[in-house]
């Protein structure tokens, strides 16, 4: 603002409010789609994917403005990104370990078994779910042995 008088002197510039408004849902897709809230969530392909999005969308933002509201934006955007981020995580059911950058690299034989399980888990209460509402005992035996036989493909 200039001074106390309600006027600006950042005469191309985009609030960091319509930023994150823009960039908070294609990173909540991002995270439902390679996670499960109650099983896991596969952060190295969530984390590339985010920093892609923020990457890609900051661009097209700070195309439009000039060298005082790029510094004004950037700074804002510095400033907010953890708490923004912590914040979308959380409300998914997660922990951000995006930013600031933790280390992710996990071996491929890790990564196999992190998305293997997550898939287990979102199956396994499908099928819960499936024969609690059948309240059938056959619906019931048949997802026991379906545990015990995925529980024995963890095991090797």
């Amino acid at each position: 603002m200039a001074g106390d008088s309600g006027y600006t002197t950042l005469t191309h510039y985009i609030d960091i409010e319509v930023f994150l408004n823009w960039i908070q849902g294609d990173i909540k897709n991002v995270i439902r789609t390679h996670g499960h809230k109650n099983c896991g969530l596969v952060y190295e392909d969530v984390c590339e994917k985010i920093k892609k999005i923020i990457f890609q969308k900051k661009q097209q933002m700070l195309r439009h403005m000039d060298e005082p509201g790029k510094e004004k934006f950037n700074s804002e955007w510095d400033s907010q990104r953890n708490g923004f981020l912590n914040k979308l995580f959380e409300g998914e059911g997660f922990k951000n370990l995006c930013f600031p950058k933790e280390s992710l690299k996990y071996s491929s034989d890790l990564r196999k078994l992190i998305q293997k399980f997550i898939n287990f888990c979102g199956e396994k209460e499908d099928r819960r779910t499936n024969a609690e509402g059948n309240n059938k005992y056959s619906e019931c035996i048949a997802y026991n042995r379906w545990i015990d036989t995925e529980r024995r493909s963890f095991q090797r």
